[in-house]
């Protein structure tokens, strides 16, 4: 397997994984909460049935490219376009309530959530596209 499929790979299970352990910390200690107020939480509620369904896309396009199998084109690509979305519907919302202002850990996470998700998610279909006729053998 070529290196940058092996990095790929990697990010893309961290990415699932970084997903899922957000959520046990929103629901559970609630340390990454950036705020108090109700509509933040009716906002953030709406995520975890679409963070899961790209986190499980990650995973499976992860364990598609280590086996360097075709099926980590499409898996891959509708991982990261619903990173896209995700990411461009936290920006938006940020914005919107002047977010990025707030100089808190809590909002460091946030902006970096964001730019990881608007950076890693068109790269993760761009370099997967761009692997279609390699990895169809």
């Amino acid at each position: 397997m070529p290196k940058g499929d092996r990095v790929h790979a990697f990010l893309m299970t961290g990415a699932a994984a970084a997903t899922v352990a957000y959520w046990l910390e929103f629901f559970t200690t609630g340390k990454v909460k950036t705020s108090d107020d109700q509509s933040y939480f009716d906002f953030e509620r709406a995520f975890p049935l679409a963070d899961a369904y790209m986190a499980g896309a990650f995973a499976l396009a992860a364990h598609n490219l280590r086996r360097q199998r075709l099926d980590a084109v499409p898996t891959g690509i509708a991982a990261g376009s619903a990173m896209v979305f995700l990411g461009g519907m936290d920006l938006l919302y940020d914005l919107q309530h002047r977010k990025f202002a707030e100089r808190t850990p809590e909002m460091a996470v946030e902006a970096g959530i964001v730019a990881f998700s608007l950076v890693f998610g068109p790269a993760t279909m761009f370099r997967l596209w761009r692997a279609r006729h390699r990895l169809s053998g």
